[in-house]
């Protein structure tokens, strides 16, 4: 049973998670997080999101799922994930 995600970010939305992966003062949670997001994004199916990061299965399709909400200040801006 494979129940692959496919996740559309915009491309204001995939600069910003980017810029949070690339960020040195990005907490760790946040930038594994927006990593998925985007292998997500380039259609990388579940074993290889679980490979590349160490994650559970369950982590993977969590944050497919779950918004990005960071609670830095500056960050404080949802990106809109759509999961089909």
């Amino acid at each position: 049973m494979t129940t692959e995600s496919h996740v559309q970010l915009s491309s204001e939305d995939r600069a910003e998670l980017e810029g949070w992966v690339a960020g040195r003062n990005t907490p760790q949670k946040l930038v594994w997080r927006a990593r998925i997001v985007l292998m997500w994004a380039d259609g990388a199916g579940i074993t290889k999101i679980v490979q590349t990061t160490g994650k559970t299965k369950l982590t993977a399709y969590r944050s497919c799922v779950k918004p990005i909400l960071p609670r830095k200040p500056c960050m404080l801006k949802e990106i809109s994930i759509e999961c089909a």
